[in-house]
């Protein structure tokens, strides 16, 4: 889940850059929000897991995880980009007003 977090988030990321002129999100609030997503994911190493998975551990299958990433990264820039052009042509967004709403964006659906 968070390889396809940061894969649609980064993929954003260059596709803003190439139309705006400014950073679509600072270095930091992309750091920031990282650090809060990984804080939400601190209790998934204690959950409990099925007893089949402890008596006979299954081989990860790496190409769920890519089917997932290159799914669900690109479904979440569509997000970014209908927030890009809400920003840009419904509220003519100032750079640090775009910045913190697309952080806003960002932050919460990784959360919720």
């Amino acid at each position: 889940m968070g390889t396809s977090s940061n894969f649609g988030g980064m993929f954003s990321v260059a596709i803003a850059s190439l139309f705006l002129p400014f950073l679509p999100m600072l270095p930091i609030q992309i750091l920031l929000n990282n650090l809060l997503y990984d804080f939400s994911q601190a209790t998934i190493p204690t959950d409990n897991v099925d007893v089949e998975y402890v008596e006979r551990p299954k081989r990860l299958n790496v190409s769920y995880i890519r089917k997932f990433m290159l799914f669900f990264g690109p479904l979440s820039s569509i997000f970014d980009f209908i927030t890009f052009f809400v920003m840009l042509y419904v509220f003519n967004a100032t750079e640090p007003l775009f910045q913190t709403a697309w952080f806003m964006e960002s932050l919460l659906p990784r959360h919720l």
